[in-house]
């Protein structure tokens, strides 16, 4: 079985049976058939339906940044750019609700931010990230002086009446819109509109079942009513410890399954439900558990919070050693984590606790490498700017020949190879299209030559292992390979140093092979590279497509205009309202029209003259007619009927045969339907046809659109 029917179930287990455990062993279940088999197609839905739905609820938040990575990269790969969209959103909202450094996660929104513009190209995933850009932007570097989600990636002003329109109405857009803004109101201590935006949230929460940022909008709900409880009528403070008991039980059972995600979450609410109850002893425990249980688990964001927190605890208390002593571990934490607007914000509210300015100080340079905090933070090993370049380069040519040899050049250009060819798939059997040759400008096109006349120029053993099981080949000591030594083209090859052979796949369907060699160096083919050339191969998959659609389209436009323009028939093409948009010469030979005056009529205006005809027959185009078939039904018609519609003979390809009676009472419904049966012949006396010639005349034409015959 496929590994999404795996994660389908367990989500479906967790979702309705409340069992993080079984849903958790059927993630682990779909993980390992994807690691042993190689499942590419449903890869990316697997991973990112796992690690934003599932996973999180038993691993650390970190740990899912790497698959959802993947799964952005494997959707683009293999044309499964809904997948894709919804993992770079997904990975985006781990990378803050982590508590990763905020220069880093910024560096990191603005590369998928221009990814899903380039590559994936969908309005929502662009709103998430948008969303995501402009939180972090807030807690970095937002003016004090503005609102907050006012800046240059999401305004709430313009873009949350478009998420909240009734046409598109996008509930996930909204709640995570709300969830962000709870958490920025609480931090920078507006704590009436953080309540609203939770109970805002709350409305829309059903859409988010299983997302780790749940947890967020529980934690925040609870916190900001331990903080207005001490001045909220009595009725309500009962109001708000039932909500916060309520909160804190979903809390418990997800940190008792993931401790290194919510213990610390929930011994900061514990901590502050001590403290509106007066137990203080109780209370100091509990923060000290909670900023131990942050900074273990390296949630960074939420040590600063809960410092914070146990700061202002000490201040309502009158103990200003530790009050100021929590607020400078919260000033240094928030600091650390690059949230500079709140620093600023904290050293303008607490002056007393805080003589240090920290923002003084330039915050040290940091770039993002794969060396910087590899647990928390990587990279994409491909080069951003290369894949759009050449993603945009391929992506604009529409004719085959000239989208085939543009890749391979800008392959070249790109891969370390010596030589390349690209190889298509025709009629099922595998064709050389493409060569490429490393200082050549231009690459070779060799004009469908099969791939079996190329036996002593490319291994066609590993083209075939690549074509049989869909899986890039990389021999970096290609000669020193005992599984395809016994290949002709490897025996021959004496100086073959570094070989790749990649397959070009959209949604499982294979459309080329890429195979590459260098007969210079070992390793060329590093991982950078290798990431590089599958990123442009599914684009390149997409573009064959697209090449090969408007080649056929072209191919079809030409046989219709040789149909159209060669017919002796009258044949007429008009719009849907009757406006002639095109005729054929055998229709200007009859009317007697040009054709441009043709184009200046509609339909409905040309009429027979039916003033020296007696009877009009009008029948399907695909009637059989019997020879005596109008005689008997103008014998008919004189006996005093005005039309005629014959009984249908129907018969099958077995010999059976039916006379199809057509001739029942009509019925109360019978106006919505089309005539009494298929291949219907109708023949009318002059009278009746002059009236539906006048029915047509007096414009009621259109009403006639959706009728067949």
């Amino acid at each position: 079985l496929s590994p999404m029917i795996y994660t389908l179930y367990g989500s479906c287990v967790y979702r309705y049976e409340g069992s993080i455990e079984r849903g958790y062993q059927f993630c682990s279940l779909s993980l390992r058939l994807i690691n042993k088999f190689k499942y590419r197609e449903n890869e990316s839905k697997t991973l990112t339906v796992l690690n934003v739905l599932l996973i999180h609820w038993k691993i650390h938040l970190i740990d899912t940044h790497e698959s959802l990575r993947r799964g952005c990269t494997i959707g683009i790969q293999t044309g499964d750019l809904e997948y894709a969209g919804r993992a770079a959103a997904g990975y985006c909202y781990h990378l803050i609700l982590s508590g990763c450094e905020l220069r880093i996660v910024e560096q990191e929104l603005a590369k998928y931010h221009e990814i899903t513009i380039k590559l994936i190209n969908s309005e929502e995933t662009l709103q998430r990230i948008s969303l995501s850009r402009q939180y972090a932007s807030d807690l970095v570097s937002r003016d004090p002086n503005t609102g907050l989600f006012s800046g240059e990636f999401f305004n709430e002003r313009e873009i949350l009446p478009i998420l909240k329109n009734e046409k598109i109405k996008d509930k996930r857009g909204i709640v995570i819109f709300y969830i962000h803004k709870s958490v920025l109101s609480y931090l920078f201590e507006d704590f009436s509109m953080s309540l609203e935006s939770v109970l805002m949230a709350k409305r829309y929460v059903d859409v988010l079942w299983g997302e780790y940022i749940l947890t967020r909008l529980n934690l925040y709900h609870s916190l900001v009513l331990l903080v207005l409880y001490p001045e909220a009528k009595r009725q309500d403070q009962g109001i708000y410890l039932k909500a916060i008991a309520s909160n804190q039980k979903k809390m418990k059972k997800w940190a008792h399954h993931a401790p290194m995600n919510h213990l610390h979450k929930y011994y900061l609410v514990e901590a502050e439900v001590a403290r509106v109850k007066g137990n203080d002893k109780k209370a100091i425990n509990l923060y000290d558990k909670a900023i131990a249980q942050a900074r273990e688990n390296k949630y960074l964001n939420n040590e600063a919070l809960a410092n914070e927190v146990a700061s202002r605890f000490y201040t309502s208390r009158g103990n200003k050693r530790d009050a100021i002593y929590h607020m400078k571990e919260a000033h240094y934490c928030y600091y650390r984590w690059g949230a500079y607007t709140k620093v600023k914000d904290l050293e303008m509210r607490y002056p007393q606790l805080l003589k240090t300015n920290l923002i003084e100080e330039q915050p040290p340079e940091r770039q993002l490498t794969a060396a910087t905090f590899t647990r928390e933070y990587s990279t994409s090993a491909f080069d951003l700017e290369t894949v759009i370049k050449t993603s945009l380069a391929i992506s604009s040519e529409i004719v085959l020949e000239k989208l085939l040899a543009k890749f391979m050049k800008i392959v070249m250009e790109n891969a370390g190879a010596t030589k390349g060819f690209l190889i298509m798939e025709k009629s099922d059997k595998l064709v050389v299209e493409v060569e490429g040759v490393l200082g050549n400008e231009e690459a070779q096109i060799l004009k469908t030559i099969p791939l079996h006349s190329y036996k002593d120029r490319l291994p066609l053993s590993i083209v075939q292992y690549t074509r049989r099981t869909l899986e890039s080949i990389l021999l970096e000591e290609a000669l020193n390979n005992d599984l395809f030594a016994s290949d002709p083209y490897m025996i021959e090859s004496k100086n073959l140093e570094s070989l790749l052979c990649i397959p070009i796949v959209k949604q499982g369907r294979l459309h080329g092979i890429l195979y590459l060699e260098n007969y210079q160096a070992r390793g060329v083919f590093d991982t950078a590279r290798i990431e590089l050339l599958q990123v442009l191969s599914s684009q390149m998959a997409i573009s064959i497509e697209n090449a090969r659609l408007y080649s056929s389209l072209q191919e079809s436009e030409k046989r219709y205009r040789t149909i159209f323009e060669d017919s002796k028939d009258v044949l007429f093409v008009t719009a849907t309202d009757g406006q002639i948009i095109d005729v054929n010469p055998a229709a200007e030979e009859l009317a007697g029209y040009a054709h441009h005056e043709f184009l200046q009529l509609k339909a409905q205006n040309i009429y027979a003259d039916l003033t020296d005809i007696n009877y009009i027959a009008l029948a399907d185009q695909d009637d059989i007619w019997k020879e005596d078939k109008l005689e008997k039904a103008i014998q008919k018609l004189e006996q005093g009927f005005d039309g005629y519609s014959s009984n249908v003979q129907a018969f099958w390809e077995d010999g059976q045969k039916k006379i199809i009676e057509k001739n029942q009472p009509q019925q109360k419904y019978d106006h919505l339907f089309e005539s009494a049966g298929p291949g219907c012949t109708f023949v009318l006396k002059r009278e009746l046809a002059l009236k539906l010639q006048q029915f047509l005349k007096n414009g009621r034409f259109n009403q006639l659109d959706n009728y067949h015959d």
